[in-house]
Formats: structure tokens, sequence, C-alpha cells
């Protein structure tokens, strides 16, 4: 956790993102109720270091504007990046997609300059 902003972990007796796509693959129609209850008691830790500075960024995007869908789209793009990295899958891939995309225009927009690319021929 030194380097990501966060992560998502498992308890002691929780199982893998790799255990629990297993266990749900294995699941039938009839069982489903059974195999809701084993996923609703194991519920993944969301660890944050809040000495990085995406963290800091948001505390500081929660203090000025909550409400705001930048706000909000910076909490997602935390919560999903350290679904990834701790190898679970994420709930809407496009949503995510389109936070990404948001995230690139606007840096081609700010202090990184233009984000204009020229294809060259040889």
């Amino acid at each position: 956790l030194v380097d990501s902003p966060a992560t998502l972990v498992q308890g002691e007796w929780g199982m893998s993102p790799m255990m629990q796509r297993y266990m749900k693959s294995q699941t039938t129609s009839s069982a489903s109720d059974s195999a809701f209850a084993i996923g609703s008691r194991n519920q993944a830790i969301l660890e944050i270091n809040p000495q990085h500075a995406v963290i800091k960024q948001l505390k500081n995007a929660m203090e000025t504007a909550p409400e705001s869908e930048s706000t909000e789209d910076m909490v997602m793009m935390v919560y999903e990046t350290a679904a990834l990295i701790g190898g679970y899958t994420i709930e809407d891939p496009g949503d995510f997609a389109k936070r990404v995309t948001k995230l690139m225009e606007s840096v081609g927009d700010g202090v990184g300059g233009s984000m204009d690319a020229e294809v060259v021929s040889q």
C-alpha cells in the first residue's frame, strides 16, 4: 500500500477474488440463496493510504465540494482501481471507461498541454 492510494483486501477468513469467481460459477439457480449468503459474509475491506497524493486530493474534494460530479468520479475511481489491483471485477466497466476517458480529457486541457497526436507514416 506504499505506492497505491488504496487496495481491497479480504479479512483473515475471506475468500480470494479467484475463489469467489469459482464459487459463483458453481452455483445453480436453486442454490443461489446459499451462494448469496456466503458472499454477504465475505466482504472485502478498502484500505487507503492517507499519505498518497490522490487520497489527499480526495479529502480536499470531499471538504470543498462533496456533492460534485468530479468528487463522485474521484471516489469511484479510487474504489474501482483498488478493486482491479486486488483482482476483483468491477460492476460496470463501461462507466469505469467513461471516467478514465473524462480524466484523460481533463489532463489534456490542463498543465500537460494538448493531447492531440499526429500520425506519421513511414
